[in-house]
């Protein structure tokens, strides 16, 4: 018995056996070039990795961040351009910016 399915992608329609299970959301056209693309886009871990030497960042992989507003603490483990934000509750959820500290005073706030 026969069925016939409509793509999400290029809105073909296109049939096939009926099956047990998910039926596909995409045309077997699309499902071949959605694959494709996904093989192109793959990076190897050592373009990544000189990707990361090459850039300067401005603060280190490793950094402990505190909102003196409500006290929420972060520990950032990979390199950053700019301080992280979040949406401080004591500020009405606006995003505010943390401030930088170090792993000792941390440990006084969290204490």
């Amino acid at each position: 018995m026969k069925e016939t399915l409509q793509c999400t992608q290029c809105d073909a329609k296109w049939e096939r056996t009926r099956a047990r299970g998910r039926k596909p959301v995409v045309c077997p056209k699309c499902a071949q070039f959605n694959a494709s693309e996904e093989q192109s886009e793959t990076f190897s871990k050592k373009t990544v990795k000189e990707d990361l030497v090459r850039i300067d960042y401005k603060y280190p992989p490793v950094s402990y961040w505190f909102c003196s507003h409500c006290g929420q603490t972060l520990t950032v483990h990979i390199p950053i351009d700019y301080a992280p934000i979040h949406n401080c509750k004591p500020k009405r959820n606006l995003p505010i910016a943390m401030e930088k500290t170090s792993r000792q005073e941390l440990k006084k706030i969290t204490a």
